[in-house]
């Protein structure tokens, strides 16, 4: 009977004890534990994620890009329901009725390459590409400053070069496909689309990047 009124560690009689290690960060939540070292990775040193290294949610970019996040995303669903419709019933086609599509393979071609640059231009726009940042975050914000400005003039200057040879092939490509007729130079505007698409992205995070930290 007399332990019946001694507390259990942990237990008051008048309430639960606050705990001192804040919501979502005590020992017994594992789950707690995770979210606070995620949230710890992603705001390095005060970046948000205009400068941190981790992947991005389409409703955490600044209001142009989530338009253009938007707007491009609508495209590949409509280019990739069509690729998969031409696909699909090109296939049938040749099962079915022993013939399929005469231009269905040069259509797949050009949605292809379209769907895949345009969303390489998302990707960049969320931080998905992959990257290995475990060396970045064991520097000190100096130098950790230094090396993402670095990363996004490296990949302007690759852009820079596949927008360069894109538009070199633009000038002297005046052939049209032979099935569907269109111009070549249709085929290769997905380059340089797409890279001036990154570029803007790549510009704006190193304007960023010197923003948040001065």
């Amino acid at each position: 009977m007399a332990d019946q009124g001694r507390r259990r560690p942990g237990q008051d009689p008048e309430g639960p004890e606050p705990d001192e290690a804040g919501p979502g960060k005590a020992q017994g939540d594992p789950l707690g534990r995770m979210r606070s070292e995620e949230h710890s990775e992603t705001l390095v040193e005060g970046a948000d994620v205009r400068g941190g290294v981790g992947p991005v949610g389409a409703e955490d970019l600044p209001l142009f890009f989530r338009i253009l996040d938007r707007a491009i995303n609508v495209l590949l669903v409509v280019g990739f329901a069509v690729l998969l419709v031409v696909i699909g019933w090109n296939v049938f086609g040749r099962m079915l009725f022993g013939g399929g599509i005469p231009w269905a393979d040069e259509a797949s071609r050009f949605l292809f390459i379209w769907v895949a640059f345009l969303g390489a231009s998302v990707a960049y726009f969320r931080r998905e590409h992959i990257s290995v940042g475990f060396l970045v975050d064991k520097l000190p914000p100096p130098l950790r400053l230094a090396v993402m400005v670095l990363q996004e003039l490296i990949v302007l200057g690759v852009l820079g070069y596949l927008m360069y040879g894109a538009y070199g092939l633009m000038q002297v490509s005046i052939r049209s496909s032979p099935l569907l007729g269109l111009a070549l130079t249709w085929w290769f505007a997905a380059v340089p689309v797409s890279s001036a698409l990154m570029a803007l992205m790549a510009i704006y995070r190193i304007f960023a990047l010197f923003r948040d930290r001065g």
